[in-house]
């Protein structure tokens, strides 16, 4: 059986790979406090998604509904509100709709 050195170098370059990312893994589970990455969404952010998501179960694009949507949101703290809220006034809002 013949191996050619091509490929000779992918086994030793994925080898080379696998030992990097164990030692890696083993410094992240030593100190699991270092690595941890943190993300802020702003509160227009958190509005775009939630409208996005409720045209997309809604089913309609229409400039009507996207009024009636906002006129439902207006008042909301999108970067306050929790996710449990979040979820209630969805469902309120396609209970109306």
């Amino acid at each position: 059986m013949t191996i050619q050195g091509g490929k000779i170098y992918d086994i030793l370059r994925t080898y080379n790979k696998q030992v990097k990312y164990s030692k890696a893994s083993s410094s992240e589970k030593s100190s699991p406090d270092k690595n941890i990455d943190k993300v802020i969404i702003s509160s227009d952010a958190r509005k775009l998604s939630f409208i996005s998501s409720l045209m997309a179960e809604i089913g309609k694009s229409d400039k009507e509904t996207l009024q009636k949507i906002d006129s439902f949101t207006q008042d909301v703290d999108f970067g306050s509100v929790s996710e449990e809220d979040l979820a209630e006034l969805k469902q309120n809002i396609l209970k109306t709709l």
